[in-house]
Parts: structure tokens; C-alpha cells; sequence
């Protein structure tokens, strides 16, 4: 599966390539096969075997998280990780009283 038209591979003479993401640059890859992929927030490095292994990488990825089953799955984390309130640290922690009766009711 090819990748969006916005996104555009752009080969070098010295066999390196970049990725671009209309006008800004999202993937660079060096002969020697190192990459480095920077998209939204995170940034990954990796080293591959060769460019095109490395193109194939970067064009794997960034479909799977355009994906709407990857969407899905953010949203459902988001979710899920805002509804709970994080758990106590310590004894000490006026709420750990608190939550220790809220899981007892529970039980009985």
C-alpha cells in the first residue's frame, strides 16, 4: 500500500533520502542505512540493512499509525487513562485511608 500523496520520497546523490510531509521533512535515511523518523511527537532512530529496507520501515510505520484501528486504540487509551485516578503512594497519603474503605464497601 503507497503511501498518501502529501508524503514524498526525495533521493540524494550521495544515496541518502528523505521523506517529506508536504514541505517539511519527516524521515531521513544515510547510505549506511541508519534512519531517523520524526513524526508528530515522537522521533525514532534505527538502523537497517539498506535504504529501500529502511524506506519500507518508514512507510510500514506511518501507515500503521494513520490506520483507523490505530485511532481506535488511542482513543481508547486516552480514555481509559483519564478515568482512573492515580493510585496512592504511601500509608501516609490522607486518600489511601479513603480508597482502602471505597474497596472494602466493594467487596461486601
Amino acid at each position: 500500500m503507497a503511501l498518501p500523496d502529501s508524503f514524498r520520497w526525495a533521493d540524494a546523490s550521495d544515496g541518502s533520502s528523505n521523506l517529506y510531509l508536504r514541505y517539511g521533512c519527516v524521515a531521513s535515511i544515510k547510505p549506511d542505512g541508519t534512519m531517523k523518523l520524526k513524526y508528530w511527537q515522537k522521533e525514532f532512530q534505527a538502523k537497517a540493512a539498506s535504504v529501500a529496507q529502511a524506506k519500507r520501515f518508514v512507510e510500514r510505520w506511518i501507515l500503521a499509525q494513520s490506520s483507523p484501528r490505530a485511532h481506535e486504540c488511542r482513543q481508547w487509551r486516552n480514555r481509559h487513562f483519564r478515568s482512573h485516578r492515580p493510585i496512592p503512594s504511601t500509608r501516609e497519603d490522607p486518600t489511601y485511608a479513603s480508597l482502602c474503605a471505597t474497596q472494602a464497601s466493594r467487596r461486601s
